[in-house]
């Protein structure tokens, strides 16, 4: 496929989670198959190394995101998952204001057995009832 003739997904938006010293790239995170017409969306994040986790850069990364979903798209809802032996992830979608709304029972194989995936949801009330909107969360 010729690159060149390539577009960007209006359907899409990853972007990158930076520090402010040095411009270093930390991370992404992304609203994909954004439903304009269903008000719906679904996100994703990673921080890829472990000594900038614990930090507060995701959670203040995905609290921008919630805001440009909620108040600039005018989403309904932004879904997520989580795999159910990942308690990290889990808490941090927790602090962002998801909740749970179903499992797929037994998705997963991992460390030997079968996990649960955690289907995740986050809404305008559910993001804004946590405090943390438009409130930076990082340690310093």
């Amino acid at each position: 496929m010729d690159k060149s003739k390539q577009r960007p997904d209006p359907n899409d938006v990853t972007v990158a989670i930076c520090l402010n010293l040095g411009d270093v790239m930390i991370g992404t995170m992304g609203l994909h198959r954004i439903d304009l017409v269903n008000r719906v969306a679904i996100t994703g994040s990673v921080i890829f190394k472990t000594h900038h986790r614990n930090c507060g850069y995701g959670t203040d990364a995905k609290m921008l995101l919630l805001d440009y979903a909620f108040n600039w798209l005018g989403l309904y809802k932004v879904c997520s998952s989580v795999m159910a032996f990942n308690g990290r992830s889990a808490a941090y979608s927790k602090k962002c204001g998801y909740v749970e709304e179903g499992r797929k029972r037994a998705q997963w194989f991992r460390h030997g057995k079968r996990h649960d995936d955690m289907m995740i949801l986050c809404s305008p009330s559910s993001a804004t009832t946590g405090s943390l909107f438009g409130k930076s969360t990082r340690k310093v």
